[in-house]
């Protein structure tokens, strides 16, 4: 009887049997439901993280082309300062100094000397000189008022230093001496030198020197700081009013001191002037053909002032030392 309770009937073990099995089973379906949930949570994350970098990419590319567009539509304050460069080319400032003006009481001597129209020179030939050399005497005119035909007040064409006419071609020179007579024969035309005598130091260029000597029969005089100084424009003003103060017509005439004296700073080119006969003329000339310049270093221009006399003797000095002659008469002066 108790066994067949224990043992009981087929259907009633499978039963047992069953009821025994069903916590496992509902275990792996409580297993499974949590899976399910699990795959649908992750494909969710998944999606959302897709749709967070879509809209990310959008306001990014949305950025890119908004940014520009509405910068460009604000303006800029007309005071602000923009940086430009500027690619013009860019001129040189030049600044001219002007020439300094004239104020003392030979002005208006040289601006009469400037202006004059002088008709011609007096040729060597007119004049009752001695011998009279073959060397021609430039710039001479038959006729007309042209100014350039003697060369005062300076020409276009002319490119060097000019005294009294002579020595525009003298391109090359650098270095410049004026011997000038200040005996007391040019008492009454000291004014006209003195006036062409500034004009020349004007005309000078800054790459020249200058030296100026005066000579009678005492000392030269001669202009400070009495050797060649820079052709500035203060230089050129000082030089004015030494002439101007200094140098008064007086005494006789010996020429040779104030020649050594030019010689003596090497120079390129010499004026040599003088208003009549020079005592000792032949040692003047051996003194510079043989001696002084030798070798030819210096041009030596001369000038026979209103009187003739010396022409000759001024005229064989040009000739041997690369140089020009001129004569020029008092009508040339003032007419």
């Amino acid at each position: 009887m108790s066994s067949e309770r224990e043992t009981g009937s087929p259907v009633t073990v499978a039963e047992r049997h069953a009821s025994q099995d069903s916590p496992a089973s509902a275990d792996s379906e409580s297993n499974l439901q949590i899976e399910e949930r699990s795959g649908e949570s992750s494909g969710t994350a998944i999606l959302l993280a897709w749709v967070v970098s879509l809209l990310g990419h959008v306001l990014l590319f949305v950025a890119m082309f908004a940014i520009p567009w509405l910068t460009g539509m604000v303006k800029l304050p007309e005071d602000l300062p923009i940086p430009r460069t500027d690619l013009a080319p860019v001129q040189p400032h030049v600044e001219i100094s002007r020439e300094p003006e004239f104020t003392n009481a030979a002005d208006s001597a040289m601006e009469e000397l400037v202006m004059m129209e002088p008709q011609r020179f007096e040729l060597m030939s007119d004049r009752p000189t001695a011998e009279h050399t073959d060397l021609a005497i430039l710039g001479v005119g038959t006729g007309g008022g042209d100014l350039s035909r003697i060369g005062l007040g300076g020409g276009a064409a002319q490119t060097g230093p000019t005294f009294f006419g002579l020595g525009g071609k003298a391109r090359e020179a650098r270095r410049i001496v004026y011997v000038v007579d200040c005996s007391g024969s040019m008492l009454e035309l000291m004014e006209s030198v003195k006036a062409e005598l500034k004009r020349s130091l004007k005309g000078l260029r800054r790459s020249q020197r200058f030296h100026v000597i005066f000579y009678n029969d005492g000392p030269p005089i001669e202009n400070p700081p009495k050797k060649l100084i820079i052709a500035t424009a203060v230089n050129k003003e000082a030089a004015f009013g030494f002439i101007d103060r200094n140098v008064q017509a007086g005494g006789g005439t010996d020429p040779i001191p104030a020649v050594r004296r030019a010689f003596s700073v090497k120079p390129d080119l010499v004026y040599f002037l003088s208003d009549g006969e020079i005592p000792m003329g032949d040692d003047l000339v051996r003194l510079i053909n043989e001696d002084l310049n030798a070798d030819q270093a210096a041009r030596v221009f001369t000038i026979a002032f209103v009187n003739p006399a010396g022409a000759e003797l001024l005229e064989k000095i040009a000739r041997a030392n690369r140089g020009e002659f001129r004569y020029v008469s008092e009508h040339d002066l003032f007419q």
